[in-house]
């Protein structure tokens, strides 16, 4: 269940996609170590900033004593978010403090943190309702700072049994949402600072990374799973910071794609689901903004070989004696190798890809929600592909743990049918006519693009033709015209078909044929379903559409990361 919570201010310069870092530990950290420990936590979390600087960062503690505490105060000085995670309600769970000053230090550290969560645990145990909370923060948390001694144990919720979570994975009775059962680990890095306990002064060792499901002491697994780790968070600080440079009004205008204006006043959900609408618009936006450098990029790459291949054949077989048709020959080959390189080194094709999939689960997301569906759209995204894109995974929790006012799924049926009749129009019907428009789009060019191409073959078999007959005759003054035209003829005909491959238009085609048909019936169904007043039937088919949404849009990056761009050399 959620508590109510406080708006928090953002800093300036920071994106709206958090990294979010948990923390579990000991409670009966030696004395006088609180301050070395702390300091250990404040440089780890100052270096994380500096490194990722665009980047917001949340740190989810249950504030037990001792270890979760010392984090808290550490995070909260370096302008750290501080979300907490309950084990039990708070006149319970303070029952378990030592002291009234620790019950004092407990509630002034809940006044800090910007939002709260109890998480549900089945039984009256405690130590259960301890393990659950820990399994919450370990499938969460990107990173998680263990404050450990490094001793295994058996102890249900304790430190040991958290960390064994985060490195092997949470067992899926403390998991919620669907899960498969050969479903890889998904939890996030541990940094390990070894401290000591009251109850065994054991040196303390130096603070070490370890990494899900790898063993430490091959480096060769260790290298993989710290790059990994990192470009994960890589990619999250690169999206903030195209975030943070993009013009202050562009989110703005991308998230009435979701809600119009007319829609929120005849809802009265002025300012609902405002986390999710603002992040869709800014991943919109950054899709748009990027597709238009890749595409301009694929353009003028082609057109620059097309061009390069025109003036070297007029140069060899036609203008023998212009030197300068070689050299600009040579100038357009380079500059098409400078549009690849700057294209690669900006990444833009892949911020495309990333920045669309992440607009798309944040439709599914926001509609699903505004519906009243509790599934989140994390469990069904890019399950299979994991590694690289586990960031647009990452950022679907996101909104667990940002201030927004969710729809009142409790709402009258009249309400409900409302919310889901606004769902069908915005999401449905929209959807439905963009992929029925951008079939038609596709189709037509993919029909000219083969037409061209077939014309350009049909021109090289006239030319090779013509140029038999010159050749038989020993008539040799339109040899080197027509060799000039086999030759541009041909080299149309692959530049057309590998143009045509790299932007897909058949396979989109293709699969936009059949998401108009499948968002068409959709639309029909929830239509029935809604005049019969069956709203459970109809979330039901919204649950089953936004899965059909979400591995389209899996197959549709998967199609393009294996279609990057580069000079074609054939």
């Amino acid at each position: 269940m959620l508590i109510s919570v406080s708006e928090n201010v953002r800093s300036l310069g920071k994106g709206l996609l958090p990294l979010i870092v948990g923390v579990t530990g000991h409670r009966d950290l030696a004395q006088n170590d609180d301050s070395e420990i702390a300091a250990l936590v404040r440089g780890f979390l100052c270096n994380l900033q500096t490194t990722y600087p665009h980047t917001p960062m949340v740190l989810l503690s249950s504030l037990a004593e001792g270890a979760d505490r010392v984090v808290a105060q550490a995070a909260l000085d370096c302008g750290v978010e501080l979300y907490v995670v309950l084990p039990m309600e708070t006149s319970l769970y303070e029952q378990d403090f030592a002291s009234d000053e620790s019950v004092e230090q407990f509630r002034r550290l809940m006044a800090h943190s910007y939002g709260a969560r109890i998480v549900e645990a089945p039984g009256p145990e405690r130590d259960r309702h301890y393990a659950a909370a820990g399994a919450f923060i370990v499938s969460h948390s990107e990173i998680l700072i263990a404050l450990w001694d490094g001793n295994e144990d058996e102890m249900r919720g304790g430190t040991s049994q958290i960390v064994r979570f985060a490195l092997r994975g949470v067992p899926t009775d403390y998991l919620s949402g669907p899960r498969e059962a050969l479903r890889s680990n998904e939890t996030g890095a541990v940094y390990h600072i070894p401290v000591r306990r009251q109850s065994a002064l054991k040196p303390a060792a130096a603070a070490t990374w370890r990494y899900p499901e790898t063993d430490s002491s091959d480096p060769g697994a260790l290298g993989a799973a710290r790059a990994a780790f990192e470009e994960n968070l890589r990619n999250l600080e690169r999206f903030n910071r195209d975030a943070v440079a993009s013009p202050s009004d562009s989110s703005t205008n991308s998230s009435g794609l979701l809600l119009s204006p007319q829609q929120e006043a005849a809802l009265g959900a002025s300012g609902a689901l405002h986390y999710t609408r603002a992040l869709f618009g800014q991943a919109d936006q950054l899709a748009l903004k990027c597709r238009n450098w890749t595409y301009r990029a694929t353009v003028s790459i082609f057109g620059a070989v097309a061009l390069a291949t025109l003036l070297f054949a007029l140069y060899t077989d036609v203008m023998t004696d212009r030197a300068a048709l070689y050299f600009g020959f040579l100038a357009i080959v380079v500059l098409a190798f400078a549009i690849d390189l700057i294209i690669v080194r900006k990444r833009m094709q892949d911020r495309f890809q990333d920045y669309r999939a992440l607009a798309e689960g944040l439709r599914v997301q926001f509609y699903w929600r505004l519906a009243g569906i509790h599934d989140s759209v994390y469990d069904h995204y890019f399950a299979r592909q994991e590694g690289e894109l586990d960031w647009i995974r990452n950022a679907m929790r996101a909104e667990s743990f940002r201030p927004q006012r969710q729809p009142d799924v409790d709402a009258s049926p009249g309400r409900m049918r409302a919310l889901l009749e606004t769902v069908l129009a915005q999401w449905i019907q929209g959807e439905g006519t963009y992929f029925a428009r951008v079939f038609r789009r596709e189709r037509e060019i993919a029909n000219r693009i083969r037409w061209s191409a077939n014309a350009c073959l049909v021109a090289t078999a006239v030319a090779a033709l013509l140029l038999a007959v010159t050749v038989a005759r020993s008539q040799p003054a339109y040899h080197g015209i027509l060799i000039a035209i086999l030759t541009l003829a041909l080299a149309g005909a692959g530049l057309l078909t590998g143009y045509a491959q790299k932007r897909a238009h058949e396979e989109h085609a293709r699969r936009y044929r059949r998401m108009a048909a499948l968002y068409r019936v959709a639309g029909d169904r929830l239509g029935i379903l809604l005049q019969q007043g069956d709203l459970t039937g109809a979330r039901r088919v919204l649950v089953q559409l936004g899965r059909e949404a979400l591995a389209e849009t899996c197959d549709w990056l998967l199609l393009h990361r294996e279609r990057q761009i580069d000079v074609p050399t054939g």
